[in-house]
């Protein structure tokens, strides 16, 4: 890096220092035992919502009552808020707002512990970091610790419990979601509506969630509690709803069984959406959020129903402790053997142990078999849920929860790593070369084995098969650090002869042997493994007379599209582009799809100004929607059609109705060709435009690598206060791009308004 840079790092060092204050009023997890003066009964949030720019103005109006006549002082979390006004019961309130605390003075008459009483704040807050909003409008709120503090004031801890009501003013066209039951909505004379939600038991304040957007939504019950599965209007995941809440339904009705417990809210709320944008914790109290790009659907819907009774109803007192939890959630899901791989994808790998421990909670399936998670999952799991569940509604630490396991099970059990376990050192593989060949008619087969020099002293062995026509032997040979050859002797001469293991799991083997063989692998191959690899040799025999003939049968019959994809690529390379060879892969384009479909379009990149590849490829790039073929295509075209074409293409794309993670991917075309100016200015648009993640932060990381440095700058303080924490996060991780005064100014400016803890992290990690 820049001297200049260096600097600028030593500024924001003094910075921090300067701001340890503003630290420990945005802590990233909650307190473990928070200082709680006054007792909440209830709590009715009135609100109006700006969906379009995430505004929100109103009341909250809590019902409380004080634990001790001493508790002079009403203290409640007020991330960013706009404080107006305080009343308690009717009159006018003193209050100290800083440092992101409301402090109400309560007066001695009202501090009596048997007496309730009315607490009303009004304010407003805009753009607050606790609201997300996705692509398609819709605004929801995250789970992350301390992010209703930001859209509302309240004593945010998991301790707390109280009843519930949203009373929220949304513009025409939208629907609200919350937790509990919808009591009504009424619609104004403007044309807004309010939605009223109501809960009629207690919630956990931490699982207070609600979405608003353009959603519909399908409904059922489970026993006389409804079940609603909301979706985004303009999104695939709308033609899914019934699906999912038939699984929702099987899933919620087996754990009540399995666990004797009845669903522990008055409703179950799924909302989907298509992107993340970064949230990790992905339910609330009877609310889900189920996201396109979380993968499988059905196994998000599954771990956020169970997590209704392991993570809502019953709780940690802070994410960092939520090991127990988590450990519930992924034997359940192992059990079922329906384990959800969270896509991490979106989520950058920081080090603060409160999103590790959400974030890699699945991997506990990953655990060694001697493991203390193996004993837990088979020993104690099965037998326990209901003895765990007699611990009722409220905040268990790991403690309490390995408790209840010995006296339940009379085995102890320690907190799990949420972490991989690696089983051996990683070890660099060493390539051993057998080639095969035969003497004497074929009856003696011949093995020159080939060593590297990395191989270390001591003996090896190899196992091979032979493949005969009455049937399969195997064979094992030894030899060591040298190699060597060896010659076993045959009463016939095998249809083929291949490797199936070795002693040691550093060694990887390569083989060498004739095109029959490789052929009769190739038709008769015991696995799908041996057939694509037998596929993959084929251009090593391009000089053979009849190997297009022989690819070209099997092209016919092979039914497993992996092989047939391999075939496809073989024979691509054999024939590199000759004369008429392409319409053998543009007939197979008519009705493949998947990785069939995407080898075709690479086939035609030999094809250069030919006509009818060229419209193969724009037909494919235009009207496919799986995104591996479409790309193949959209990079076979800009390679064979001429220029202005391809950019015509790009246009249509970008312009259409094209899924977005092909427009992202387009864009790496574009900056393949040799219009560097429009391919700026296009990503710059898209920069700048409402377009979803996928598309921005490629955009953002093709102006990054291709270094468009005056385009990048004026765009820097901009989207350092962008909405998605993810594209503020890009931004400080390349703030290098930036001038020595512009840095110092920008630094100065986030760091004292960043609110998320992983974009707050990267200036530490600078």
């Amino acid at each position: 890096m820049t001297k200049a840079f260096y600097c600028n790092i030593i500024f924001l060092i003094l910075f921090v220092v300067c701001s340890a204050s503003l630290i420990a009023q945005t802590p990233h997890d909650y307190e473990k035992w928070p200082v709680q003066d006054y007792r909440f009964h209830d709590l009715a949030l009135h609100l109006n919502l700006d969906v379009d720019d995430v505004n929100l103005s109103g009341s909250a109006v809590y019902q409380v009552s004080a634990f001790s006549s001493l508790s002079d002082s009403l203290r409640l979390n007020a991330i960013g808020l706009s404080v107006e006004s305080v009343e308690l019961n009717g009159v006018s309130a003193d209050f100290i707002y800083e440092n992101d605390l409301l402090s109400i003075h309560v007066p001695e008459n009202l501090r009596n512990v048997n007496r309730t009483f009315e607490v009303e704040i009004v304010y407003e807050t805009r753009n607050p970091f606790g609201l997300l909003q996705s692509h398609n409008g819709t605004v929801f709120s995250s789970n992350i610790p301390f992010a209703r503090a930001s859209w509302f004031p309240v004593f945010e801890s998991p301790y707390v419990e109280l009843s519930f009501a949203l009373h929220i003013r949304v513009p025409a066209g939208n629907k609200v979601v919350s937790n509990g039951l919808l009591n009504e909505s009424v619609t104004s004379d403007d044309g807004s509506v309010t939605f009223r939600w109501f809960t009629e038991g207690t919630i956990p304040v931490t699982g207070i969630a609600f979405a608003a957007g353009r959603l519909d939504y399908e409904e059922s019950v489970l026993g006389f509690k409804p079940v609603r599965i909301y979706s985004e209007t303009e999104t695939s995941l709308n033609t899914d709803k019934s699906g999912i809440l038939r699984n929702t339904l099987n899933n919620l009705s087996a754990m009540q069984r399995k666990i004797r417990k009845e669903y522990p809210f008055e409703a179950f709320n799924v909302i989907m959406m298509d992107d993340h944008i970064w949230e990790p914790a992905a339910y609330g109290a009877g609310m889900a959020f189920i996201f396109e790009n979380s993968g499988d659907k059905l196994s998000q819907i599954q771990w956020a129903a169970d997590a209704q009774w392991f993570g809502v109803y019953q709780r940690s007192p802070g994410w960092q402790y939520a090991s127990a939890q988590l450990a519930v959630l992924n034997a359940l899901a192992d059990e079922r053997g329906s384990g959800w791989n969270l896509n991490r994808i979106h989520f950058p790998d920081v080090n603060i142990t409160e999103w590790t421990n959400i974030l890699r909670a699945n991997e506990l399936n990953h655990q060694t078999e001697d493991s203390d998670l193996s004993e837990f999952k088979h020993s104690i799991i099965l037998g326990s849920l209901q003895n765990l569940m007699a611990l009722g509604s409220g905040v268990f630490s790991w403690q309490d929860y390995s408790r209840k396991w010995f006296l339940s099970s009379g085995r102890p059990f320690e907190e799990p790593q949420l972490l991989r376990v690696v089983s051996e050192e990683h070890k660099d593989k060493v390539l051993v070369l057998a080639d095969f060949s035969f003497r004497d008619e074929g009856r003696n087969l011949v093995i020159d084995i080939e060593t590297g020099d990395n191989l270390p002293s001591g003996s090896y062995e190899l196992e091979i098969r032979l493949d005969f026509r009455s049937g399969s032997e195997t064979k094992t040979i030894d030899f060591n650090q040298s190699g060597g050859e060896v010659v076993l002797e045959l009463q016939e001469r095998p249809a083929n002869v291949s490797i199936i293991g070795g002693s040691d799991s550093i060694l990887e083997f390569i083989e060498r042997k004739e095109f029959g063989f490789w052929l009769h692998q190739l038709r008769e191959g015991q696995t799908i493994e041996d057939r694509i690899q037998a596929a993959r040799e084929m251009p090593r025999f391009r000089d053979d007379p009849d190997i297009q003939l022989a690819l070209g049968d099997l092209m016919q019959t092979v039914t497993e599209p992996q092989v047939k994809a391999a075939l496809i690529r073989s024979l691509a390379d054999i024939v590199a582009g000759a004369s008429g060879t392409h319409q053998q892969f543009i007939a197979l384009a008519r009705d493949a799809g998947g990785d069939v479909l995407t080898a075709v379009m690479e086939a035609l990149w030999y094809y250069e100004g030919n006509q009818a590849s060229i419209s193969a490829a724009a037909r494919t790039a235009m009207t496919v929607s799986e995104t591996g073929p479409a790309l193949a295509a959209i990079a076979t075209f800009r390679n064979i059609a001429p220029e202005e074409q391809f950019m015509e293409l790009a246009a249509s794309v970008l312009l259409g109705d094209r899924p977005y993670a092909i427009k992202a991917g387009l864009l790496d075309e574009l900056f393949r060709t040799n219009d560097r100016e429009t391919a700026i200015l296009t990503a710059v648009d898209i920069l700048n435009g409402a377009f979803p993640y996928s598309m921005r932060i490629r955009a953002f990381e093709l102006l990054v690598r291709n270094r468009a440095i005056d385009e990048l700058r004026p765009l820097f303080t901009r989207l350092a206060e962008d909405n998605d924490p993810r594209v503020r996060l890009a931004v400080i991780q390349n703030i290098d791009f930036l001038a020595a005064r512009q840095m110092n100014d920008l630094l100065e400016q986030r760091y004292s308004e960043e609110r998320d803890p992983r974009v707050r992290q990267a200036f530490n990690d600078l």
